[in-house]
């Protein structure tokens, strides 16, 4: 007669919801490993269930041969830095400045060297800049955690011509 074996899950880390039920085998029966159930953690993907040993996704077979329990593994969602594209430097009255994002983040920016935060602006296409100017972005989306923040300065090299006659008045 093959023994009784517990098996049950823990969230891990979880910030609620509900873990599969836990059940009853007999010892070397096989069953497959279910989903999350309702379980949450914000801002982490549920990637599948450890036994301490090895990781496996929901929907492996497990063999059950002792008293398990089953902790539920996470992956951080996390989004990549944007990227700002302009020219190092421009003679132009002005240049396009230009930043992009992992998709279905939101970009937010400044121009004044101050980092950006939900508050501020939102990028939706080019960025006109007229003079020497440090662009900082960051990428912001729901349920994951915000980007790291990128910067980058454009230099306003040459004076226009205009500027050069009127020299002495700025």
């Amino acid at each position: 007669i093959a023994s009784a074996v517990n098996v049950s899950f823990d969230g891990g880390g979880a910030i609620e919801g509900d873990a599969p039920n836990s059940f009853l085998l007999y010892s070397g029966e096989s069953f497959l490993l279910p989903d999350q159930g309702s379980l949450v953690l914000s801002k982490h993907t549920f990637i599948g269930w450890s036994d301490g040993v090895s990781n496996y996704q929901a929907g492996s077979q497990y063999l059950a041969d002792m008293d398990v329990v089953f902790t539920a593994q996470w992956a951080r969602n996390e989004l990549n830095a944007p990227i700002i594209s302009a020219p190092q430097t421009f003679e132009a009255d002005s240049c396009e400045a230009t930043i992009t994002a992992d998709n279905g983040a939101t970009i937010h920016y400044t121009l004044d060297g101050s980092d950006p935060t939900v508050e501020s602006p939102v990028c939706t296409g080019p960025i006109v800049i007229s003079g020497t100017t440090e662009i900082k972005a960051i990428a912001i989306r729901d349920n994951y955690f915000d980007s790291p923040i990128a910067s980058f300065t454009v230099t306003r090299g040459v004076w226009t011509f205009g500027e050069y006659l009127n020299w002495d008045r700025i």
